[in-house]
Formats: structure tokens, C-alpha cells, sequence
């Protein structure tokens, strides 16, 4: 969630990023809005979460797996326009993300995302 906030203003320094996201993702991410904001994309549109579940636990870390419908797409700011390629396209996206334990609570350490794998859930 704290991505999709960010990403409606494409503001790579929004507080919810780092109070939910650790290295290498929380870099990923910043780095990406930060590109968005340079070229003056922004998102739009709603996300469904589907019903996220763990499928891995270790020490200090556990995968967490949802079957997202994501109808978040990146635009061109000054035109709506959605942009090329998938990025600019809704779909259904199979979420994979690492969460670790830290100071501060579990945070996300990574993420892998797979369009076109999984239809709801």
C-alpha cells in the first residue's frame, strides 16, 4: 500500500516507504519513483490486495504470497495517457514479498511480481 500512496504523486521520499520497506527494496522503489518523477509519470487508479497468505517462514524473515488485481498503471502526468508496455497495463499480478523482521515490526525486504500468473483469489 505505502507503493501505490507514493506512487499517485510519484514522491520517492514518502514517509510510508521507509516506515514499511527496508534495503534492497526500499532502494528499488525509491529509485523507480524517483525516475516516474523526473519524467513526470504518475499512477492512477485502484489496487485489490486478494488475500495475501504466508507460504514460508525462516528465521527472522517470512514470504507472504497474494494474488493482486492491480488497475495501478502508470501514466504520463501531463496527458493521462497510460505509458507503453506493461507498466501502463491493468492485470491480474502474482505478489511475492519477503518480509523481515526488524527493530521496528516486520518490514519488506523484497518483492517479485509475475503479471498474467493467477486470476484472483
Amino acid at each position: 500500500q505505502a507503493f501505490h500512496d507514493a506512487a499517485l504523486t510519484s514522491d520517492p521520499n514518502a514517509p510510508e516507504l521507509a516506515a514499511t520497506m527496508v534495503a534492497p527494496l526500499l532502494d528499488g522503489v525509491r529509485a523507480g519513483l524517483t525516475r516516474w518523477k523526473e519524467e513526470g509519470d504518475i499512477a492512477k487508479g485502484p489496487s485489490e490486495w486478494g488475500n495475501p497468505h504466508i507460504t514460508a517462514r525462516g528465521p527472522g524473515k517470512t514470504e507472504v504470497v497474494s494474488c493482486v488485481h492491480d488497475e495501478e498503471i502508470e501514466v504520463v502526468g501531463k496527458t493521462g495517457i497510460p505509458v507503453p508496455g506493461v507498466s501502463g497495463q491493468a492485470d491480474f499480478e502474482l505478489v511475492t514479498s519477503i518480509m523481515q523482521s526488524t527493530a521496528d515490526g516486520w518490514k519488506q525486504a523484497d518483492q517479485k511480481i509475475e503479471a498474467g500468473k493467477c486470476v484472483g483469489s
